[in-house]
């Protein structure tokens, strides 16, 4: 039995536009992102990413957790760089984390969600409430906490 490798990105996509933000989903994050390898590495890029997915998406602090093949991380790597916008509303990705493992992009995922959320309720006009703020750290916290390694 053959076991794939995978290398796993924990990403942000810091909003730089005057639009406001829209709802974005893991969907419209991933048709970005293959259009990026699409358009920036050609048809071997696709093929070479055919393994890639989005398996984590918060709309409330705009993390993302990706998957790649190990073989061809850079050029998932490249192409989440070169990605410009999601839906037409300007973003920019970051990249906070590349891991081997699930688990450990777990324990940065849930570390930055704290931090982030704990940002959001400190800012003078927060949006959260202290019991929006448990609830979604409970509920990311949990999401993210059930992702498998395949």
């Amino acid at each position: 039995m053959v076991r794939f490798k995978n290398r796993w990105f924990l990403v942000e996509f810091i909003h730089a536009d005057s639009k406001p933000p829209t709802l974005v989903s893991e969907r419209v994050v991933f048709q970005a992102l293959k259009e990026s390898v699409q358009t920036n590495f050609g048809e071997w890029g696709a093929g070479s990413l055919d393994k890639l997915s989005v398996r984590y998406y918060s709309p409330v602090t705009n993390i993302c957790i990706i998957r790649a093949p190990r073989e061809r991380y850079r050029l998932a790597w490249g192409a989440l760089t070169l990605l410009s916008a999601l839906e037409d509303v300007r973003y920019i990705p970051r990249v906070i984390k590349v891991s081997g493992t699930v688990k450990k992009l777990q324990l940065a995922a849930i570390r930055h969600n704290h931090e982030e959320i704990s940002k959001i309720r400190t800012h003078p006009r927060g949006q959260l409430t202290e019991a929006e703020a448990i609830s979604y750290l409970a509920r990311s916290q949990e999401e993210i906490e059930g992702l498998k390694e395949y």
